[in-house]
């Protein structure tokens, strides 16, 4: 009887546990596409914070990590054409360099930049630009140097302009992680 009562109290214990692990849903809508976000995430649109992002999310949010991976989206009027293998090549390294440019015009020092991904998905037409690079924010007077993954998918609808999804973390297996996120949650309008 004893090992019936463990058994059904251990049972009562896991129930919340496991109500609270799956998280509720909830659809946000842009103009042109739906993000759905769990209750896990943390997401502030640029009309709450007053600022020109659509929004910045934070997957799967810890108050109490270390770092905080984060997907942040912008549109643009400028569109993306159908660009050569070589073409999309030569725009990635460019978004890289851009990004190298203003942290250095920010006072970062900038070493070991590497581009890990540049490539245009056939079907949608969306660019993927993934790099590392090593920091230095010692003239900011913060003595710290730490490697920094970053990215931007870049999401055309034709001739309307594209959406740009920025990304910031720490590792390429966060980044993936954080690519995947937009694949799963997120759905274009056509």
């Amino acid at each position: 009887m004893k090992k019936l009562l463990a058994l059904l109290l251990s049972l009562l214990l896991l129930l919340p546990a496991v109500s609270l692990g799956e998280g509720e849903t909830r659809s946000v809508e842009f103009d042109d596409f739906v993000l759905t976000v769990s209750s896990n995430d943390l997401l502030q649109t640029g009309e709450e914070a007053g600022s020109s992002n659509l929004f910045v999310l934070f997957p799967d949010y810890d108050e109490a990590a270390d770092s905080h991976p984060n997907i942040l989206a912008r549109w643009t009027a400028q569109t993306i054409n159908a660009m050569s293998d070589a073409e999309v090549l030569d725009f990635c390294n460019g978004d890289m360099q851009s990004g190298i440019d203003s942290m250095t015009a920010a006072g970062v020092t900038v070493t070991n930049e590497q581009l890990h991904r540049a490539e245009r998905d056939g079907e949608t037409g969306a660019i993927t630009v993934l790099y590392t690079l090593d920091i230095d924010v010692a003239a900011l007077g913060l003595d710290m140097k730490t490697t920094v993954c970053m990215g931007v998918r870049y999401v055309p609808l034709g001739e309307k302009g594209t959406y740009y999804f920025t990304i910031g973390c720490e590792t390429l297996e966060e980044a993936e992680t954080l690519l995947a996120y937009l694949d799963r949650n997120m759905t274009i309008r056509k």
